[in-house]
């Protein structure tokens, strides 16, 4: 299998709105391993929103809290950030979920 790695090694780098999160346990999307997320929160729009809570809300779960508490919307979020599909987040590690939600969420109320 192949793996990529970028060449920053900070935990979490900032750059014009553009989130680089080392994972602690590598995600694997189609046969390629990342040990990195990017994730372009500030080249979202409203529309990618209304997207993120379309898409959470078709796949049954409601959103009964304020949208920024709500993990699956944040996860749908990430993943449009990040441009790849949110069943691949649902399979980071507990801990590399939570570190991606918890920026989200900082990124929305910010």
């Amino acid at each position: 299998m192949k793996t990529k790695n970028t060449a920053l090694e900070a935990k979490e780098v900032k750059v014009n709105d553009l989130e680089v999160v080392t994972l602690s346990k590598p995600l694997e999307i189609d046969g390629t391993k990342y040990k990195t997320l990017e994730l372009r929160l500030g080249e979202l729009t409203g529309e990618d929103l209304e997207a993120a809570e379309m898409q959470v809300r078709s796949e049954g779960i409601d959103i009964n809290t304020a949208h920024e508490l709500c993990k699956p919307f944040l996860l749908a979020v990430a993943a449009r950030a990040a441009r790849i599909n949110r069943n691949n987040l649902l399979q980071l590690s507990i801990k590399d979920a939570s570190k991606v939600t918890l920026l989200v969420q900082g990124f929305l109320l910010n």
